[in-house]
Order: C-alpha cells, then structure tokens, then sequence
C-alpha cells in the first residue's frame, strides 16, 4: 500500500510538473519575442510618431501631453495593457538600448530613420539655444547631431 501511494504522489507530481513547465516553453517564448519585434518595427514604420508607454507612468502622461499641446496626435501603445507589453518592451531594450518609458520614436519626413525623442529634444534645445527655430531641425540630416537610429 505505500508503493502505491509513492508512485501516486510521483505520478502526480509529474504531472503538474509538465503542466507548468511545457516541453514546448522555450520554443513559445522564442516565438513571442519575434512577434513582439515584429510588432514594434510594423508599429514604427507604420507611423510618424509612436510611443510606448505605461498608462499610470506621470512621465509617460507629461510625454503624451507634449504632444497634445504640439497639436499631434502620436500612435501610443501601453504596454501595461496588453497581455505581451512585456515581450515588447524586451523587444525594444533591445533596439534601443533602455527598458525604461516612455520610449517616444520619431519618423523623420521622408527619410526612413527613427530618433530618440530624447536626442531630438537635446538637440531642440541646442538649436533654440543658438537663436534658431526648431522647425529648422528637420530641414536637414547633415545636421550631425547624436541620436539612436533604428535602421530595418
């Protein structure tokens, strides 16, 4: 009788085991990120402005106002909404270096590049600084100003 209730307590831990830990796990979460990198370079090539961001982040509120008050209208993705948020803010650590939100990327007009927000901003007030209207930033990419690109 405690042979069997050894290999009753063995089968059944066997079995939870492979009900938590699926063979095909690795496989899954491989197939995850690419559909996350998938979906964040479809959503940056598809708009002018995209930020990804958390809905209760004070500086993800203060980004998406900014550009509310600039009369644009950004494709925003919350990452804290959705059920793979996680595998896409992985994706774009890996893209642009940092986890952290809001990750605000810029299309420049007719050039296939993104900027950091950040960089841009850095570099609008440079300009600023210099006496010149920062609508004269994108009139040029031979300003040589640092910024993370992403190229596909």
């Amino acid at each position: 009788m405690a042979v069997k209730m050894k290999c009753g307590i063995t089968l059944t831990l066997f079995v939870l085991t492979a009900s938590l830990c699926p063979p095909s796990s690795a496989a899954a979460d491989h197939s995850s990120s690419d559909a996350a990198a998938d979906f964040v370079k479809k959503t940056i090539s598809s708009h002018k402005i995209a930020i990804f961001s958390k809905s209760y982040c004070p500086y993800c509120k203060r980004a998406k106002a900014v550009f509310k008050e600039l009369n644009q209208v950004p494709y925003v993705v919350e990452l804290d909404q959705r059920e793979d948020g996680w595998n896409i803010q992985d994706a774009l650590s890996g893209m642009v270096g940092r986890r952290t939100v809001p990750q605000i990327l810029l299309k420049l007009i007719k050039v296939e590049i993104w900027l950091s927000f950040w960089a841009l901003l850095r570099r609008i007030v440079m300009i600023s600084e210099q006496g010149y209207p920062p609508s004269k930033l994108l009139e040029t990419r031979k300003m040589g100003f640092a910024a993370q690109v992403l190229v596909w």
